[in-house]
């Protein structure tokens, strides 16, 4: 982050000495505006982070996206924010990097060759691996978003989506660590069992339509977000 400091401010004190010796330095020409403007919005961002410095933890990140440029754009920004990313586009070979390696956080695609998401998170969890996994999707339908979390993904993400959105769920479900995970989901008296698809308040059963189980589900699992 110090080295991109210093990067960035050397890049806006050269464009000022250029706009100063050309005589513009009233009314700089839109393209170096532009520039300027971006480039202070960058130092502005970087010195924020710089603050919190020693809070910053580079993670290692798997990938598993066979969509070409999605990959390399997720691969990029995630070296640029100082991270480790090892990406992969097939499922079958996702799983076996999974497997095989120490990750902080698995990005998953749904939609891959050779398995798909959800069953390459499936299959984690029943070898115990409780990596932290946020699934990618081109839909955010309720039934996809419950069939992933089923399945035992941490959060979810529906393409497109911002950069910095990714980012802030990496950051919060890493912080998740593989600590075990409840198997039932609770606020105040309404406890909710995935296993048994069997919801309960104050210890009463309550009796749900298949869509009002999905919709209750998918309600507790995303409390305090709008869905």
């Amino acid at each position: 982050i110090k080295t991109k400091l210093a990067i960035t401010a050397s890049k806006i004190a050269v464009l000022c000495f250029i706009t100063a010796s050309s005589g513009t330095v009233a009314t700089p020409p839109e393209p170096v505006k532009r520039e300027l403007s971006r480039l202070f919005r960058r130092f502005a961002n970087l010195a924020r982070y710089s603050i919190n410095f020693v809070t910053l933890v580079s993670m290692q990140i798997l990938v598993v996206e066979d969509e070409k440029r999605i990959a390399d754009l997720l691969a990029r920004t995630l070296h640029e924010e100082g991270h480790q990313a090892v990406v992969s586009g097939n499922g079958r070979e996702g799983l076996a990097i999974a497997l095989s390696s120490r990750f902080d956080v698995i990005v998953l695609d749904v939609m891959l060759p050779g398995m798909d998401g959800f069953s390459v998170v499936r299959k984690l969890r029943e070898s115990r691996n409780q990596t932290p996994v946020l699934m990618l999707t081109a839909r955010d339908a309720a039934a996809d978003v419950v069939s992933g979390l089923d399945s035992g993904a941490d959060d979810y993400l529906a393409k497109p989506f911002p950069l910095e959105v990714l980012l802030a769920r990496l950051r919060a479900i890493s912080r998740r660590g593989d600590a075990p995970r409840s198997a039932c989901l609770e606020i105040g008296a309404v406890k909710l069992d995935p296993a048994s698809r069997s919801v309960t308040r104050a210890g009463e059963v309550v009796n749900l339509t298949p869509r009002e189980y999905k919709l209750l589900e998918l309600l507790m699992r995303n409390r305090g977000r709008a869905v």
